[in-house]
């Protein structure tokens, strides 16, 4: 079974209703799900449910500055900075819950419990939004 299929079955079993979200705003990951609620040419906002034990790529934007505010959950960040690899876990029990990542600097996240929920927030630096301004180092999934 592929991933997006096994998340998808994950999901459905929680018993979170996600039926009633139309597909303009909703997108299915191998992490979990993103609906989007704003998106202009500078910002987008978007809710994500991130599955217990699942993490998005490795990844850096040349231009993308990303929030993220944790809602429910432990949401776990690992990122580079200055060429050394770091991590913060954030959460409503951990000391924080909001974190920046700064253009350039590569990242992933991954859920440490269920139920992991947050948003994030995204802002371009430059005055229009770019879909193709993310660049891979690895595919998200999970640790098998």
């Amino acid at each position: 079974m592929n991933k997006l299929k096994k998340v998808q079955q994950i999901i459905s079993s929680t018993g979170i209703d996600i039926e009633n979200i139309s597909e303009d705003f909703f997108e299915w990951k191998n992490w979990g799900f993103k609906v989007n609620l704003f998106k202009s040419k500078e910002v987008a906002v978007d809710f994500l449910h991130v599955v217990q034990g699942w993490f998005c790529s490795f990844h850096h934007h040349d231009y993308l500055l990303n929030r993220f505010f944790v809602l429910r959950g432990v949401l776990e960040i690992e990122y580079e900075y200055n060429n050394i690899r770091r991590f913060v876990e954030l959460g409503i029990q951990e000391r924080k819950r909001v974190w920046d990542i700064i253009p350039g600097n590569r990242h992933r996240f991954k859920a440490l419990d269920s139920y992991c929920q947050l948003i994030e927030i995204a802002a371009q630096r430059e005055s229009f939004w770019n879909d193709k301004d993310i660049f891979r180092v690895d595919e998200g999934g999970i640790d098998e």
